[in-house]
């Protein structure tokens, strides 16, 4: 049996003004049901469904319209990077935006700065940082996921960006810029889906495009504080240490990595080190954007617990909460506590 995949006139065909599906084209000779098992693992090899192809000779032409839909666990990108889509961030961001506006005020960008997003997503925070530089500043928006730019995008043609911006796909380990092109390099929420030796090239990456006296700064959780009360503190704590104990197989750093950067911006040659946390709590009644948040939250955790070596009884606990999000968001005594650490330093003069 010859199977192909191939995709629709183009790319911009196959994708909807929100950017959230996509059409492949399925031919086949014979037809067979098998054809339909290699699509299981589509979220992790979309970009190889999204390659165009001219297919001659099938006897049958299927065609699939796959949705990503934007209330899922996973969240993900077609990069394969889970909690990297622009619904997940995007709610996260409204949720948390209070503490994450003053953490990119305790950065000290400046007015006329040339500033690079690195690892922007769908760009909650491109506007603030234009905000930031202003008109005679420029902002670079980098991300690996084409959705996430397309986001990026749609944003400065909506006119909510105040300073020029330049959005580009591409891959923090390998940054498409010139050396010491920026001020200030920004990083938020990816050093959780890399490993220790990665981060290590990354840095070096973020020192060699700033400029001299310039500054880097990183933003990333401390998931160990993270609560969803009145929901068992214990059940978060436990699933944790479960995924900690998972991750320390493959050395990632991981969604609590926050706290612990100071020893990469030594070992890159970056000084002046400063680090500062935030805690954000919302407590009852949760404002929309956090009720929109936590209903996502709820989703992923009870996904992860699946995946991962916690009791039974924490696994039920977490499937049910996310079967019913508002019983816990109703809740008088309903409190969601996270934590997050902005670590930045300087590049030498």
């Amino acid at each position: 049996m010859d199977t192909y995949v191939g995709l629709l006139n183009s790319v911009e065909e196959a994708l909807d003004p929100d950017l959230t599906s996509f059409k492949a084209v399925i031919k086949l000779k014979p037809p067979s049901l098998s054809s339909w098992l290699l699509l299981g693992s589509w979220q992790a090899h979309a970009q190889r469904l999204l390659s165009r192809e001219t297919i001659e000779g099938a006897t049958l032409g299927l065609v699939l319209h796959w949705r990503i839909d934007p209330m899922s666990e996973m969240a993900m990108t077609s990069t394969g990077h889970a909690l990297s889509d622009a619904p997940w961030l995007d709610a996260h961001f409204e949720s948390a935006r209070a503490e994450y506006e003053d953490a990119l005020r305790f950065v000290g960008i400046l007015s006329g700065w040339a500033v690079l997003d690195a690892g922007c997503g769908p760009g909650g925070y491109v506007p603030l940082i234009c905000e930031h530089v202003g008109s005679t500043g420029r902002v670079a928006a980098l991300d690996l996921a084409p959705e996430n730019i397309a986001h990026v995008e749609r944003l400065v043609r909506e006119g909510r960006c105040a300073a020029p911006v330049e959005a580009r796909i591409g891959s923090v380990l390998d940054l498409p810029f010139a050396d010491a092109t920026f001020d200030c390099v920004w990083c938020a929420n990816v050093l959780q889906y890399l490993t220790g030796a990665e981060f290590t090239r990354v840095l070096g990456e973020f020192r060699r495009v700033t400029k001299p006296g310039g500054i880097v700064a990183v933003k990333d959780f401390d998931a160990t504080i993270l609560q969803v009360l009145p929901l068992d503190p214990s059940i978060q704590a436990r699933l944790i240490a479960a995924r900690r104990a998972k991750a320390a197989e493959t050395g990632s750093l991981d969604i609590w990595c926050g706290p612990f950067l100071g020893p990469f911006f030594r070992q890159a040659g970056l000084n002046d080190l400063m680090r500062k946390s935030w805690l954000v709590e919302r407590w009852a009644p949760p404002p929309p954007p956090t009720r929109e948040f936590v209903t996502l939250l709820l989703r992923r955790q009870a996904s992860v617990a699946a995946e991962h070596d916690v009791p039974s009884e924490d696994h039920e606990a977490l499937r049910t909460a996310a079967a019913d999000p508002d019983r816990l968001l109703d809740d008088p005594e309903f409190c969601l506590r996270e934590a997050f650490v902005v670590t930045l330093g300087r590049v030498p003069t």
